[in-house]
């Protein structure tokens, strides 16, 4: 009988991968719906510890696995996931509700009194005056109050990029405090590396109104692609639901509205890239609630012209191919949202309603698999700028301890765990390059 002597769990999965080494020889059992899977996604719990008397207000993940943690009266303290421990403090305004992170070591966040977008750097741990840009042309500091908090809670930000060009793109919501236009875009070129110079932050490309023609307050923003945002809401009439595509670098014609016609009852819940280069995804509820959800596929190429650099003119007669986001014997679902589809990716992380438990769910599009997922419970989540990982946190916890458990959610590739399990053993040392190529043939 063979001595087992090392053993690793893949945890999301909680499938086991042995290796064995009797008389010298390397033999590895890997659980099939492992190698099938390739894609998982890897939980665990962190314990942020930390000292400060206010009660903790917000957490702000950064794409470098750092953490933010904003209280109640503005301090702030920089913690340092992997390492387990704080790194820097300060303090901002009070009552901020936007941040977002464009480069490593900083972050911007909105100034709900002064309607001022600073940013913080964390080398200093202050602010750096240079970078400052208003939210609003209409209004600042001596607008009223209720109008500025709403400003500078609901602002959008979206970053674009193309060819050697880098657009900031930040969307005042209007509707939200006034009948007008839904939204004013504000374009900015914007750095590709920070520095301690003038930013040019304070000089705004060009503005546009999106008019949207259902009167949506609650707008959101995600990237389709690296040079493209869609800008859209929720809510839904029939035959009028649609969305803004803008693309920066088009300048004064950066957008397109794109009407989705279909007469159907649906809720729209996002607008995503999907798994084919120049398509892009509407994810959608049946308001029937004995139906699936769905996603629509367009194809931007009907809409845009990458050759000439343009939009085309004129209607565009309205195709688009269904997908149902069913899977094996789901009971009803509703979709919640889309919290991680990598461009260029087949997997997409979603969260969703199964009956009335919500999951977060990991799904291969290309095989219209669901690969792995588990329930949310009552935590709520986050996630950084780049979207790499979700930081999920119990709301109801006593944030006054000191103590703030969370946990963290990657997505990983199955092979190249394995490959690093492999490395760690010195496998290639000991047994030799062909064991190595073995496995990698087999398994991997």
């Amino acid at each position: 009988m063979y001595k087992k002597k090392y053993i690793y769990k893949i945890h999301a999965l909680f499938h086991y991968l042995y290796i064995h080494i009797p008389n010298n020889r390397l033999i590895l059992f890997m659980d099939q719906q492992v190698i099938k899977s390739k894609q998982v996604l890897d939980t665990s719990e962190v314990e942020l510890r930390y000292k400060n008397e206010n009660w903790l207000d917000k957490l702000v993940p950064l794409n470098e696995k750092k953490i933010l943690i904003y209280f109640d009266g503005g301090d702030w303290i920089l913690y340092d996931i992997g390492k387990r421990q704080e790194e820097k403090k300060g303090k901002i305004a009070n009552n901020v509700k936007v941040f977002f992170q464009v480069w490593e070591g900083t972050l911007f966040y909105v100034c709900p009194d002064t309607l001022i977008v600073k940013l913080i750097d964390f080398n200093t741990g202050a602010n750096n005056e240079a970078y400052q840009f208003p939210a609003s042309k209409k209004h600042n500091a001596q607008s009223e109050q209720n109008t500025r908090e709403t400003i500078a809670e609901k602002l959008l930000v979206g970053l674009t990029q193309y060819q050697d060009h880098r657009f900031l793109v930040t969307v005042e919501q209007q509707r939200q405090y006034a009948n007008e236009s839904p939204a004013i875009v504000y374009v900015r070129n914007i750095k590709e590396k920070y520095d301690n110079g003038p930013s040019g932050l304070d000089q705004i490309l060009f503005t546009f109104e999106y008019p949207n023609a259902t009167a949506q307050t609650e707008m959101f923003i995600y990237n389709t692609d690296p040079q493209s945002l869609v800008l859209f809401g929720q809510d839904f009439e029939n035959g009028q639901m649609e969305f803004a595509l803008i693309k920066p670098h088009l300048g004064n014609k950066a957008l397109r509205v794109i009407k989705i016609q279909d007469e159907q009852s649906y809720t729209l819940m996002n607008v995503t890239n999907w798994i084919n280069d120049n398509q892009i995804a509407i994810w959608i509820n049946n308001n029937d609630e004995h139906s699936a959800p769905m996603v629509q596929l367009i194809d931007e190429r009907l809409y845009y012209d990458s050759a000439n650099n343009t939009y085309r003119e004129g209607e565009v007669p309205w195709k688009s191919d269904k997908v149902l986001v069913q899977f094996q014997a789901d009971p009803p679902q509703t979709l919640i949202d889309v919290i991680v589809f990598p461009y260029g990716s087949q997997y997409s992380v979603i969260q969703r309603l199964v009956g009335v438990e919500p999951y977060i769910s990991l799904i291969d599009w290309k095989t219209h698999r669901l690969v792995h997922e588990f329930q949310l419970g009552d935590w709520n989540y986050v996630i950084p700028q780049n979207r790499d990982y979700i930081i999920h946190y119990d709301d109801n916890q006593d944030e006054k301890t000191g103590v703030t458990k969370i946990k963290i959610t990657s997505q990983f590739d199955v092979r190249l765990y394995v490959l690093k399990i492999m490395e760690s053993l010195n496998i290639v040392e000991k047994y030799g390059l062909d064991s190595l190529l073995e496995i990698n043939a087999f398994y991997l």
